[in-house]
């Protein structure tokens, strides 16, 4: 018998029945050795026994040829299927290439989206997820107390005093350690050196490095017994950008001597790069002990940060309930010298391996709304695409009826149009994560961060979250046309019709996009309107042309301000020319912490009213235009020889002495008896969104209400001068009478108040820049829409207009579409605005 070709046979056995090849192939095997037996002189019944015997296991040669046939098939589909992609992949770039406007105008508009949202994620991440560049940041905790207020409602207070630290540190039996940061800071100031960019130095616990586990990168870190009584000499571990900013990182910096409030500290270590503290974005030049022996500071220390670290295998509640068993009695003894706010207060521990919030309050919430701005205008993004595609896709449906007709599948449709989505929404991703290292910085320069060390790199996360958002834009405003085509897919290959088809899915996208165009729309107005009701807002006091001069002392031990020099400044400058009127302040209206302290009537000193404390000169009224209603401004007779004095604003005598006459009467400040001698205007203090408070003036040259004080004194001078040439001229004046001060700074009063609306001002600029931008995108795409639905129904058009209709006609009729849309998106639109307003009125003035 004459053999098959060996090609033959190998084709055959790559057939498409592996089984059936197998078996034909194993009998012509079998015949054939049968017949060479036969040929030998065997019977056929003998030659077929010995055949068999000489194959050996023919079943497991049929299975094991049979498994390989298999595998040999699922491997073919498998390259089939891969081809398949790179066929569409292939045919997907040859389309959009064609269509180079509309996929770069897509491109645009998603990176411009996917851009800002990444931006955003960014600073979320940095501020507030983040975790710390430190061991084990899962075990840290912060611990903090939670007074109930009347409403029931829980507000903790992140500061707890210094000796309940130190009790809690030594008593406590579920953490490792805990570490102390005080809420004070030291300035760099050596005698009357002038110093460039002073160094500002953060209190901590001595313990405060091994808590967190960071390692110092030269030299080392501060120990327990830097803290003690006995340390000498006094420490201090550098930043790592102080150290390359003052030593240009040479290592001689160790055991370098810096003078913080005129006490000299040896630099003992530098920290590594990258380490900021526990506060995300702040920049401590140095870090010192909290130390006992040090009265020119340690008495100004009121309460203190604690951060813990929990001990391995102990949970987050088990160290609460001991802590809270620790404070209990010790908050019990302390009652007299403690804060009220603390009398049974409750132990609060929370998650701090991000560190202590980088933006918080009104910061974290213009934050959260930016969010949720960039969230809807990436949403109209991919509506707007979904339009581009949908229309486009709609332009397509007589090549994917040819498709279908020549034997395409449904699923093979479905997944060219995704796959044309997911290549312009990666496109646009990659795009957008560039944008968003433009965006963040932007982010930076709006929020006044442009200072502090907050590293805006992409890194995994971001990259991550990049791409994550790619995918699902890309499947969001894919879905539509992967659907229409997929309609367009069961439509036989017709002829043109005369009439356009219906383009529904396009119209509902455009109707969509109009309604969130106007919630933008709307939450921009208010904003807008909110924020110029802030800036009409009467202060009490006019800001125009102020100028405020910052004054350290230069040689104080007790941190006592300048204030002989300051008034000798102030009679200075009032001889000036260009000069209105120099006054005297203590504190900056708008910037500084208040001091508070109770008033009340002499003879009811029960009946007491909160008050905040600033103590001026007589000229500070005049310069700051503040109106006299009642009595006298303080003169140069009101100094420490003299009785005590004050001056109230109009609410504040209102509230102690009803209707009464309070000129000549005696007050009850703090634990101080003083006479009123005048009543003036009320003032905002803190924030335009606040209603006036009590205040009390007191005069600079006369002894502090309580041991409370600002260390510094300031200048208020009215002038058509900039800060900084007023600063120049005080500097001058300084160095002629050779006076024991320096200039710690020089602004402007209205930026004082204007950064008290940074919140509002972000808010206002966003939801503006945001909502133009949002009347772009729906511009454009009706413009698309209705450009398609025009070019679709031109031969409809051609035949209106032989039959006699007018331009105008024909105008109408189109205009009468895209008006129909955006007045349907207008009605919908009205309920989310309102909504919105709602949700964002506590964010509102006026």
């Amino acid at each position: 018998m004459k053999s098959e070709p060996t090609w033959r046979r190998y084709l055959r056995f790559w057939g498409g029945d592996p089984a059936g090849d197998v078996e034909d192939e194993f009998q012509f095997h079998l015949q054939t050795k049968i017949e060479e037996l036969i040929a030998s002189g065997l019977t056929a019944e003998e030659a077929r026994r010995e055949a068999l015997r000489q194959f050996g296991p023919v079943q497991s040669y049929r299975n094991e040829c049979r498994s390989i046939g298999k595998r040999r098939l699922v491997a073919a589909a498998r390259g089939e299927y891969l081809l398949g992609w790179l066929g569409d992949l292939i045919y997907t770039l040859r389309v959009l290439s064609r269509a180079k406007a509309s996929t770069l105008a897509a491109v645009a508009i998603l990176a411009a989206g996917i851009g800002a949202g990444t931006a955003v994620f960014t600073f979320f991440d940095r501020l507030l997820y983040q975790p710390l560049p430190v061991r084990e940041p899962s075990r840290l905790i912060a611990i903090a107390t939670s007074p109930f207020l009347q409403s029931g409602k829980p507000e903790a207070s992140r500061y707890l005093p210094y000796e309940a630290y130190l009790n809690l540190r030594d008593a406590n039996n579920t953490l490792a350690g805990i570490a102390a940061e005080a809420n004070f800071g030291l300035r760099e100031s050596h005698g009357r050196a002038k110093i460039e960019k002073p160094a500002w130095a953060r209190a901590v616990s001595g313990n405060y490095f091994e808590v967190l586990s960071v390692r110092p990168l030269l030299g080392r870190a501060l120990a327990p017994a830097d803290e003690a009584a006995s340390a000498d000499p006094h420490v201090a571990v550098a930043g790592y950008r102080f150290w390359s900013r003052r030593f240009g990182r040479s290592p001689n910096a160790i055991g370098s001597a810096i003078y913080l409030n005129d006490e000299a500290f040896t630099i003992v270590g530098v920290l590594p790069e990258g380490f900021y503290g526990t506060r995300k974005g702040s920049d401590e030049d140095l870090y010192v002990p909290i130390a006992g022996n040090r009265p020119s500071y340690f008495r100004q220390l009121l309460e203190a940060q604690l951060i813990g670290r929990l001990r391995p295998g102990v949970a987050m509640r088990t160290a609460q309930a001991n802590l809270q068993a620790l404070w209990t009695p010790l908050a019990g003894e302390a009652k007299d010298r403690w804060k009220p706010q603390t009398h049974g207060a409750a132990v609060v521990c929370a998650d701090a391996s991000a560190g202590y919030s980088g933006a918080e309050g009104e910061t974290q919430g213009s934050l959260r709304l930016l969010a949720v701005i960039v969230g809807l205008l990436l949403l109209m993004a991919c509506v707007n695409v979904a339009c581009l595609l949908a229309a486009r896709g709609a332009a397509r449906r007589h090549e994917m009826a040819i498709r279908l007709s020549l034997g395409a599948g449904k699923a093979r449709i479905l997944r060219q149009s995704l796959l044309e989505s997911l290549l312009v929404a990666l496109a646009g991703g990659t795009a957008g994560v560039l944008l968003s290292l433009w965006a963040s910085r932007l982010l930076l320069i709006a929020f006044q961060w442009r200072d502090k060390p907050i590293d805006l790199a992409p890194d995994v996360r971001v990259l991550a979250f990049g791409l994550g958002l790619s995918l699902v834009t890309g499947l969001l405003f894919g879905l539509a046309p992967a659907l229409q085509s997929l309609r367009g897919a069961r439509v036989a290959l017709l002829p043109e019709r005369t009439v356009a088809p219906r383009f529904a899915s396009g119209k509902a996208l455009i109707v969509f996009e109009v309604a969130l165009s106007l919630v933008m729309v709307a939450g921009a107005a208010v904003f807008i309107r909110s924020f110029r009701n802030l800036r009409t807002e009467p202060t009490g006091f006019s800001a125009e042309r102020v100028s405020v001069i910052s004054l350290a002392a230069t040689d104080s031990e007790d941190f006592a301000p300048p204030t002989s020099a300051a008034l000798q400044l102030a009679d200075s400058l009032r001889a000036t020319p260009r000069i209105e009127a120099a006054g005297v302040s203590d504190l900056l209206t708008f910037d500084d912490t208040r001091f508070g302290y109770t008033v009340a009537p002499a003879e009811s000193p029960q009946d007491k009213r909160p008050t905040n404390t600033l103590r001026v000169d007589g000229a500070y009224f005049s310069a700051l235009r503040v109106p006299l209603i009642a009595g006298r401004t303080f003169t140069d007779n009101d100094d420490a020889h003299s009785p005590m004095v004050v001056i109230l604003c109009e609410s504040a005598a209102r509230r102690v002495f009803g209707q009464q006459n309070p000129i000549g009467r005696s007050v009850a400040v703090g634990k101080t008896q003083a006479q009123v001698v005048g009543i003036v205007n009320d003032i905002k203090f803190t924030k335009v969104t606040e209603p006036a408070p009590n205040v009390v003036f007191q005069p600079v040259t006369q002894d502090w209400f309580g041991g409370a004080r600002s260390p510094g004194i300031k200048l208020q001078v009215r002038s058509r001068m900039a800060p900084d040439d007023i600063a120049a001229l005080v500097r001058a004046r300084i160095r002629e009478r050779r006076l024991a001060a320096a200039v710690d700074g020089a602004r402007s009063l209205e930026d004082a108040i204007g950064k008290s609306m940074l919140s509002d001002r972000v808010r206002m600029q966003a939801s503006s820049l945001f909502g133009a931008l949002a009347l772009a995108l729906i511009a454009a795409g009706i413009y698309g829409l209705m450009a398609y639905s025009v070019a679709r129904r031109t031969r409809e058009i051609g035949v209106r207009m032989a039959v006699g209709s007018k331009p105008a006609e024909i105008m109408r009729l189109i205009l009468h579409d895209s008006l129909r849309l955006a007045l349907v998106g207008i009605a919908i639109g009205l309920p989310g605005a309102l909504v919105l307003m709602r949700a964002v009125s506590g964010m509102l003035f006026g």
